[in-house]
């Protein structure tokens, strides 16, 4: 019984247009931040980019995009949070803030309304 319920809401959210299917909303803000890196690779794969993740966490970007031999360092960030009828974004690493030695750009993902900025 439970996976004919699960097999039905599956089904309803195939109905639902792209942008609506693609909000998902994890709790957990770890796995949240793994999950939109996973989704920026994705994304930037799909238009001709080759994508490297650095291993472990001891590197200030998440990924480097290659295209044509060069790197670009990017740091993956994504948000939730509402404020005064828009959203907002943490762009530092706990009390420290990026420089332009550490990450080329930055790639926020606005996830209830499945948008990128390429700060």
């Amino acid at each position: 019984m439970g996976s004919k319920q699960s097999t039905g809401k599956l089904a309803a959210r195939k109905n639902l247009p792209p942008h609506r299917r693609r909000c998902i909303i994890i709790k957990d803000a770890k796995h949240r931040g793994e999950w939109t890196e996973l989704n920026f690779m994705s994304r930037v794969t799909e238009r001709g980019f080759n994508v490297s993740k650095p291993w472990g966490d001891s590197t200030r970007y998440d990924v480097a995009v290659e295209r044509g031999g060069h790197f670009l360092r990017v740091q993956v960030k994504s948000t939730i949070a509402r404020q005064d009828g828009g959203y907002i974004v943490t762009i530092k690493s706990g009390y420290h803030y990026y420089t332009s030695h550490q990450v080329d750009f930055f790639a926020v993902y606005v996830i209830p309304e499945d948008v990128w900025y390429i700060l």
